[in-house]
């Protein structure tokens, strides 16, 4: 199954951009 590697994919850039926001987010709302 190639799914896998695309959910792999897709979890990581999650949990990346997750953090990137969160980092972002504080200097940006404000």
């Amino acid at each position: 199954m190639r799914n896998t590697r695309l959910q792999v994919d897709t979890k990581f850039i999650k949990s990346f951009f997750r953090i990137f926001t969160s980092r972002t987010t504080k200097d940006s709302i404000r």
